[in-house]
């Protein structure tokens, strides 16, 4: 019933992309594909009202490199891009055009292996999620540009986490790296990362040195097999 009262009131704002679907009306605001093979361009429409787009479904992702420069280029006022378990080379530079986006959800994408430049333009961005992107061979250049950014998840083959790309991160409140095996030292600088409060590092095994007190806001801290 409430699954039912939820679709009444979302009306045709929301849309469930599956193999039944024929039409994405104009005005949808927020889509969610449940199914692989429902990746049909023509289904998209050409509206610039979309905000929402997310891949809810384990193992249900895109694999279009054309669709997603189709997406960025066309749905410039998207506030959350959700392309988890996505298997795409990399994101077009375009990305930078979508100056509403609060939150990026790349998890699980195996095949990336740099993100542009022009991604630290987003400076509305306020949440960042990287883990599970295994061949990742370094975190953004200029990370320090996304000024609104407050959650950062990472994975990534580097060895050393330098703290020059956080210094004005100034409400970055959660930090996460999980599965950096080549990760052996986190921020050896000694400035501070005044604004952080939750700390977590997951099956990073190469890890030696982890200075604590450049966190004087920390409330919790994860250490979990490394």
């Amino acid at each position: 019933m409430i699954h039912d009262l939820a679709l009444y009131v979302a009306k045709e704002e929301f849309v469930a992309v599956d193999s039944h679907t024929s039409n994405i009306p104009e005005h949808t605001r927020h889509i969610t594909v449940v199914e692989n093979n429902s990746l049909d361009s023509g289904l998209f429409p050409k509206s610039k009202s979309l905000r929402t787009t997310l891949f809810p479904m384990k193992g249900v992702g895109l694999d279009s490199q054309t669709l997603l420069n189709t997406w960025i280029s066309r749905y410039k006022y998207l506030r959350y891009l959700g392309l988890r378990d996505s298997s795409f080379d990399t994101l077009p530079n375009l990305i930078a055009k979508l100056e509403h986006l609060r939150v990026l959800n790349i998890i699980n994408n195996r095949k990336i292996r740099r993100l542009p430049c022009s991604i630290c333009k987003l400076h509305n961005l306020q949440v960042l999620r990287l883990i599970g992107c295994t061949e990742l061979e370094t975190s953004p250049r200029g990370l320090g540009m996304l000024i609104s950014l407050r959650e950062l998840y990472i994975t990534t083959k580097q060895s050393v986490m330098s703290l020059t790309k956080f210094e004005n991160l100034n409400h970055l409140q959660v930090l996460s790296f999980c599965d950096c095996e080549n990760m052996k030292f986190l921020f050896s600088q000694a400035q501070r990362i005044t604004s952080l409060e939750k700390l977590t590092i997951l099956s990073c095994g190469s890890l030696e040195s982890l200075p604590l007190f450049i966190f004087p806001k920390l409330q919790d801290l994860i250490i979990s097999d490394c």
